[in-house]
């Protein structure tokens, strides 16, 4: 079995005809998240049964031989930290990916496939760190491919959150203008009601004034004229007795005075 791996080996040395290819932009990344630091074979070949090496100038970052990780040589600072995509290998894929970066991981990192028989056999990539205050390099496109699918759910979940909060502030905003609105509404309805109430009060106040000062009035002129025409009524009334009485004391003035002219002639 042994000896049919190492004749596989050998014959994909011997046709192996790919370039080791990192990248030619930075990485930037922020301190406490993880990053993938790419490489990668082109054309694809399959590097399974190779060696792989990643190291950062002379510090050994992560190594893959014998079809799995090697973590005897690695540098303690990375134990735990590097992976390697093992089934992405058969199609040349040696990318690593490195978790809870610190501000120390920051430098050049090569990728190195020492078996290859190529004339390419590393590929270069340089690392930024950012301090956790610090904005993210947004115009980083390595950086944005090679997000994690938990950091995908996370900006999505706070994305949710930002719209649910914003929904909910409009809803209040409406509610609070809307609730404003009615008593406005409602105040002015009040003084309105006032308003009516007062005029109402004041015309009806008017309008009994006046009737009232118009009966007084015409009342008054009443009871004046007849009061006046009072005097004329008693001196009618006794010039209408004065004729009776008058005739009374003429009937008895002219007796007198013939039983005087009877005296005289009889004297």
């Amino acid at each position: 079995m042994k000896l049919l791996l190492v004749l596989m080996s050998s014959l994909s040395l011997v046709d192996a005809d790919s370039d080791v290819i990192g990248s030619d932009k930075p990485v930037t990344v922020t301190v406490g998240d993880n990053v993938i630091l790419p490489c990668h074979l082109e054309p694809p070949f399959n590097v399974r049964n190779l060696t792989v090496e990643w190291k950062r100038g002379e510090t050994i970052v992560h190594i893959y031989t014998n079809r799995k990780d090697d973590p005897r040589l690695q540098d303690k600072n990375f134990r735990g930290r590097t992976s390697l995509f093992h089934e992405e290998m058969i199609r040349g894929n040696i990318s690593l990916k490195l978790t809870s970066i610190t501000e120390l991981d920051a430098g050049s990192y090569t990728c190195f496939v020492p078996k290859l028989q190529s004339q390419v056999r590393k590929g270069f990539v340089n690392l930024t760190v950012e301090p956790v205050e610090q904005k993210k390099d947004k115009g980083s496109p390595t950086h944005k491919n090679n997000r994690q699918p938990e950091n995908v759910g996370n900006d999505t979940a706070a994305i949710i959150g930002i719209a649910v909060v914003i929904i909910a502030g409009t809803v209040i905003s409406f509610v609070v203008v809307l609730w404003g609105l009615c008593r406005n509404t409602r105040q002015e309805d009040n003084v309105w009601a006032n308003v009516g109430s007062n005029v109402g009060a004041n015309v009806l106040s008017n309008v009994w004034a006046n009737v009232g000062s118009n009966v007084g009035a015409n009342v008054g002129s009443n009871v004046g004229d007849n009061v006046e025409r009072m005097p004329m009524l008693k001196i009618n009334t006794r010039q209408e007795d004065n004729p009776e009485t008058n005739v009374g004391s003429s009937d008895g003035a002219s007796k007198d005075n013939a039983e005087d002219n009877d005296v005289e002639t009889k004297l």
